[in-house]
């Protein structure tokens, strides 16, 4: 009987995974009112990049400021809320409407 070696197989140790990613939905609302230096830098980088959010004028719209002291805790101006939560100061607000970029609606040009 003749002796024949073990013949191996090197398996690699990592499964390729499909590549895709999710994208999930937000339920989005900017409060703001037109006179408010901040509010108009995130107004400005909504319009650049043609982003459809609904927004509140708090100044304009009965019980807006109530609301937003209701979801917030305060009724400082820019907030986005984000699927019920708040999200306060203009940079971080563009911060994260930069980072969501690719799952957020656009107006028709």
């Amino acid at each position: 009987m003749d002796y024949q070696p073990a013949i191996y197989y090197e398996i690699p140790n990592q499964v390729e995974t499909p590549r895709f990613h999710l994208v999930k939905e937000y339920q989005l609302t900017l409060y703001y009112f037109e006179s408010c230096p901040y509010c108009q830098k995130v107004l400005k980088y909504i319009k650049k990049n043609k982003l459809t959010i609904p927004m509140v004028n708090i100044r304009k719209e009965k019980g807006a400021r109530e609301t937003l002291i209701q979801i917030g805790g305060k009724g400082q101006v820019p907030c986005l809320i984000i699927n019920g939560k708040a999200l306060y100061e203009s940079s971080d607000i563009i911060r994260w409407l930069q980072d969501h970029r690719n799952c957020l609606p656009k107006t028709r040009s």
